[in-house]
């Protein structure tokens, strides 16, 4: 069992695998598809708008008084009125049905639908924000695991010198002070080391509990080397034309206020009294008709509403148009870093070519005696800082890739 756990310990992970192990990890990508169910049911409920609608009542009172009918005494006619309850019964089943209703059950549908693209598009753009967050996280990861290698390197290098420096001590042509310098200079990597491994466990932590992925420390982070540039429509310009759909669902909804409005009726019943209030028996009874309703006059309502949908589309159009410039602003600038930072490396390349042999020139005078371990030092970190510099870059060079695609809208 222990080279099989040895092994899922030194797996590979890559930037793809992080962005898709999170798309099913993080619960906020469960969101729309909860917001589509949703979505769902509320249309499907204002369908029911078309459907009949039945409803059950009924009563049993008692009146202290009633109406009573004076007596008339005209031959034929005594008795003719009838004495009426003083409790009476009813149980009534009424039914509606809508037969047109001006376009309004449409219209709320029309305007679920828009506020929930709305939702599904500020989900969205979290969703994209958080494809960023495990970008940066995964290139500070890869920039830390650059920077141990040169530390590696570089106290590799120093132990050796050590070594020989301890042998000329012993011999007694090198002074305790200058090996101590090149001691403490490993204890300085050492420590140096230390802080790596430690920020390399934080950010692994971040990015294991957002993509759900098991990383350990052994874990190897592959370079992402191919870059899509593939322009689609970013979630922040989705969220304005999402905006504008709100705002013209709303203008519809107030102008189907306006229609009239057409439904059938019908109220049946059992009880006393009926619509006959003169027949004193427990009788069915029973009604049909047709009901219509229009609101003539709105008061200028709906011309109000449409100088706010105007005012509202100025107000998406301007928003729009602001974040446009700022993101080809943006993007213009990332473009210039990109070329800049491989200018950089050109150079970066040659610097380290050049302090390599200063670096050693030095390292062979200490030998000889013929400078201190200072002048040593100060070539030895002037080669580890260059490394370092060429390193930065390189990974700045695909942070820079990355957040390119990331402002042209490329998905992930």
């Amino acid at each position: 069992m222990m080279p099989n756990l040895i092994f899922s310990q030194q797996q590979n992970v890559t930037l793809k695998q992080c962005r898709d192990s999170a798309k099913i990890n993080w619960p906020n990508f469960k969101k729309i598809a909860l917001q589509e169910q949703n979505l769902d049911i509320i249309t499907s409920t204002l369908n029911k708008n078309y459907l009949p609608k039945l409803t059950l009542s009924g009563s049993a009172m008692y009146q202290s008084e009633v109406v009573v009918f004076p007596e008339i005494d005209v031959p034929g006619l005594k008795g003719f009125f009838p004495t009426l309850p003083h409790d009476n019964y009813r149980t009534d089943l009424q039914l509606q049905q809508i037969i047109y209703d001006g376009g309004n059950t449409k219209s709320a549908k029309d305007l679920q639908i828009a506020a929930s693209q709305l939702d599904e598009t500020q989900v969205e753009i979290e969703n994209y924000n958080l494809m960023e967050q495990i970008n940066q996280l995964y290139l500070n990861i890869l920039l830390l695991d650059q920077n141990n290698n040169i530390l590696l390197t570089a106290k590799s290098e120093i132990t050796e010198n050590i070594k020989f420096l301890q042998s000329a001590y012993n011999n007694g042509t090198v002074l305790i002070s200058e090996l101590n310098k090149i001691i403490a200079e490993k204890l300085k990597i050492d420590k140096q080391l230390l802080d790596t491994k430690t920020s390399r466990i934080n950010l692994i932590q971040s990015l294991a509990s957002i993509t759900g992925i098991d990383i350990y420390s052994e874990t190897i982070f592959q370079a992402p080397r191919e870059f899509q540039n593939t322009p689609t429509t970013i979630p922040q310009l989705r969220l304005f034309t999402a905006q504008q759909g709100i705002n013209k669902a709303n203008l519809a909804m107030e102008f189907r206020a306006k229609f009239p409005k057409l439904s059938f009726f019908a109220n049946g019943g059992y009880g006393r009294p009926g619509y006959n209030f003169m027949d004193t028996k427990l009788h069915p009874y029973g009604i049909v008709g047709v009901n219509l309703s229009w609101n003539i006059i709105d008061w200028g309502t709906y011309t109000k509403q449409q100088e706010k949908n105007i005012i509202n589309q100025k107000i998406i159009d301007a928003s729009k148009e602001v974040f446009v410039k700022q993101n080809n602003l943006e993007i213009q600038k990332i473009k210039n870093d990109i070329n800049n930072i491989r200018d950089q490396i050109v150079l970066d390349a040659k610097i380290i070519e050049l302090k390599v042999n200063v670096k050693n020139s030095s390292w062979s005078k200490l030998k000889n005696g013929t400078i201190t371990s200072n002048d040593y030092l100060k070539d030895f970190n002037d080669l580890k800082i260059a490394q370092q510099a060429l390193e930065i870059n390189r990974i700045k060079l695909i942070q820079k890739e990355i957040t390119l695609n990331h402002l042209i809208g490329v998905q992930y």
